[in-house]
């Protein structure tokens, strides 16, 4: 008579078994978190040695490099709210206590160290007030204004030139985000016309002749308040 064939009880895993299972993941661990710490210290080596090379070379640590990723307002901007054109106009230095702003197509910016815009500065002009269009015509006494209509493409060009130029400016920074409540195109004209303030659209510069100069009036293409 044949034997039957009975399953044997598999062995049961010891104490010893789990224990070297524990042992191994925990060893693993340690491998991957040391490995992660060294690559962080390797980094933070490379850094310093980066920056006192730039002490060293240029006497800077940041090898005179004054753009905005240095600046702490980069990346914990101050809190943001919206300006009217009214709000804004108080930012135009004349009060003491408060800082100068600039608005530039949308965007409003602080220049309070800038020598230039304070009060009998030759940009003073452009403060407490989104003067886009004067950054594109450079016409910086009559071109007072937001409205873009009927700029050319190079001009359209220079006003981005400019806002990229306060975004990165060691010394200027954002502010604040939008203008709102701005003027409808059809109501500044409105309140151009019966101020007798209208403004040619089609003309690069609607100042008088000889009306151009240094500080204001009609600059070449390209040329705007880029200074220090």
């Amino acid at each position: 008579m044949a034997k039957a064939n009975i399953p044997l009880p598999k062995p049961k895993e010891t104490r010893d078994d789990n224990d070297h299972q524990d042992v191994s993941v925990s060893v693993e661990n340690a491998s991957e978190h040391t490995g992660f710490v060294q690559a962080l210290r390797l980094i933070l080596y490379l850094i310093i040695f980066i920056a006192l090379a730039g002490k060293f070379l240029t006497g800077s640590y940041v090898w005179e490099y004054e753009g905005k990723w240095i600046r702490l307002r980069t990346y914990f901007p101050p809190p943001q709210r919206l300006f009217t054109e009214s709000e804004l106009a108080k930012y135009d230095g004349m009060d003491p206590d408060k800082p100068v702003y600039l608005g530039i197509d949308g965007d409003v910016y602080d220049v309070t160290k800038g020598k230039a815009y304070q009060p009998g500065g030759p940009y003073h002009v452009l403060t407490g007030v989104d003067a886009a269009r004067a950054f594109g015509t450079g016409c910086f006494k009559t071109h007072r204004t937001h409205d873009l209509r009927a700029l050319s493409d190079a001009e359209i060009k220079g006003i981005r030139h400019w806002k990229k130029f306060y975004e990165n400016h060691p010394n200027y920074f954002k502010c604040f985000d939008k203008l709102r409540a701005r003027f409808s195109s059809i109501w500044t004209t409105l309140i151009w016309l019966l101020e007798g303030t209208a403004v040619d659209l089609h003309s690069p510069c609607a100042l008088p002749d000889g009306a151009c100069g240094l500080d204001f009036g009609c600059r070449r293409r390209g040329r705007g308040p880029g200074h220090k």
